[in-house]
């Protein structure tokens, strides 16, 4: 007999497997008395043998879902999808599974994101505490020879961290001096300003609103920005003699001198600057990272949240626990709030625009806040490399990095006439703060990085006793929007 033929002869003889029947409402029994699993095999092997005539009733193929979901249930934790589903009760319909795995999907890619960004940060870590190494074991052996030179290392260390930390790599934005380009064209707009207001003949300021308009409208959007430093007399730090082996004289200066070899250091707040924090922050609301803070819940509230928030920012990256840094984060909090009350925001744009706009010359034109308007004060918070501001260039750590920012609206007004207002501006303070926290070597628990921070000025409108300035002999660009050239000469 041939193997085809012993083929065909099994199949007429053999009989199709029969499954025995759940009945209903068993799952649950099941899943209370489950027997140990050779066992189960071994009598659904039994049972299959002794059936040698399929059963024709209707529910002899039979799939329990009630308990079969009951068991699935019972096995996986909950899933944070489901609060997520739509309310309706349709418990197998395609509308529902592809809801799951849609909101599933965009879990896994938030997760995801999270987890590269984690993995970026910490990166960022081991690339400053090797590039600090490299430095210092350059200074110290360089007189070895060329087998420690790890200048092409170093070289490409310091590129992928200015890549990563963006404007944190920009050594000019805690700078005292303003580069000469800069001076040159504020000083040039300011005389320009100052030059309409000493021509004013019989209290007629129109000139002057014509040549405010003009200077704004040849900015960038409309928008002048000033270093803080612009309005104060620039003094330059002494050199350092270490001009051969830079970070090693770095590591040297603050063995020598401590917290003294930086511009700003981490210290407790006065009393007196405890106070007037206080009474800002009342009448205020802060921005935490996204999170809105009211300032009537009180002082110590504001810096418990900032704190708080300090805190999960640095173990989202696993770099300390909950409790290792407490008494230093809340040094941290309280100089983050005390970096951008209105006392500090709003003199220093009240000074940068009364110095750009009148020279403080109060003869002819006041400046006064527009109390109606408030934003809240923003603090934004992350982790990541930045650039010291030490005594030498580009000097990386790693660590908080703090972002402020505060708006504040001014009225110019006819001196001679308060109520008539001339132009409405927006002046916005932004300066950044870093705290290295001693999460690298070589580094003061307590130094800090503080910019000078900027003022961005923005004509909001220009005006004549409440309404939008139209000048008979000058169009303005930016009331009507045309953009022109301007001829600042001819304007004086």
């Amino acid at each position: 007999m041939s193997s085809d033929d012993g083929w065909d002869d099994w199949d007429k003889h053999a009989q199709p497997p029969t499954t025995t029947a759940v009945p209903h409402g068993r799952g649950d029994a099941a899943m209370e008395d489950r027997q140990p699993l050779d066992a189960v095999v071994a009598t659904h092997r039994a049972q299959t043998l002794a059936s040698s005539v399929p059963s024709t009733t209707a529910d002899a193929w039979h799939w329990d879902w009630a308990a079969m979901e009951r068991d699935v249930a019972a096995l996986a934790p909950g899933n944070p999808v489901d609060e997520a589903m739509p309310s309706h009760d349709a418990t197998n319909s395609r509308e529902d599974q592809l809801w799951r795995v849609a909101v599933a999907a965009d879990q896994a890619k938030q997760a995801i994101d999270v987890h590269d960004q984690q993995l970026a940060t910490l990166w960022g870590l081991a690339a400053v505490n090797q590039l600090q190494l490299l430095l210092l074991r350059n200074g110290a052996l360089a007189g070895d020879g060329d087998a420690w030179n790890d200048e092409p290392t170093i070289s490409g260390l310091k590129e992928r961290l200015r890549q990563m930390a963006g404007d944190w790599g920009d050594a000019s934005l805690w700078h005292r001096t303003v580069p000469g380009s800069k001076q040159t064209e504020l000083a040039e707009m300011s005389a320009l300003l100052r030059g309409a207001l000493a021509t004013v003949e019989d209290g007629d300021l129109a000139p002057f609103q014509q040549v405010l308009e003009q200077v704004f409208a040849s900015a960038n959007k409309c928008s002048i920005t000033i270093p803080v430093t612009w309005t104060r007399p620039a003094t330059n730090a002494p050199q350092d003699a270490h001009t051969a082996f830079p970070y090693l004289g770095h590591v040297l200066a603050l063995a020598a001198s401590g917290d003294n070899a930086f511009a700003s250091t981490l210290r407790p707040l006065s009393e007196a600057e405890k106070f007037q924090d206080s009474k800002d922050i009342r009448r205020d609301e802060v921005l935490v990272n996204g999170k809105l803070l009211a300032g009537s819940i009180g002082y110590p509230a504001i810096i418990q949240a900032i704190h708080d928030e300090v805190d999960r920012q640095l173990t989202a990256v696993h770099l300390h626990k909950a409790t290792e840094l407490t008494e230093l984060t809340h040094l941290l909090a309280a100089q983050v709030l005390n970096a951008c009350n209105r006392t500090e925001s709003g003199g220093c744009s009240y000074e940068t625009l009364s110095t750009f706009v009148t020279a403080n010359d109060m003869n002819h034109v006041l400046i006064r806040p527009a109390s109606a308007k408030a934003s809240p004060l923003t603090i934004e918070m992350d982790v990541g490399p930045f650039v010291e501001s030490g005594r030498h260039n580009e000097e990386w750590n790693f660590g908080l990095r703090v972002r402020l920012s505060a708006a504040t609206w001014y009225l110019l007004c006819d001196a001679q006439d308060p109520a008539c207002e001339l132009a409405e501006i927006e002046a916005t303070y932004r300066n950044q703060l870093a705290f290295p926290l001693q999460l690298t070597a070589f580094h003061p628990p307590h130094q800090m990085r503080k910019d000078h921070g900027h003022v961005h000025l923005r004509l909001v409108k220009p005006m004549n006793a409440g309404s939008p300035m139209q000048s008979p002999r000058v169009a303005s660009p930016v009331s009507t929007g045309v953009e022109t050239d301007i001829n600042f000469e001819n304007l004086l």
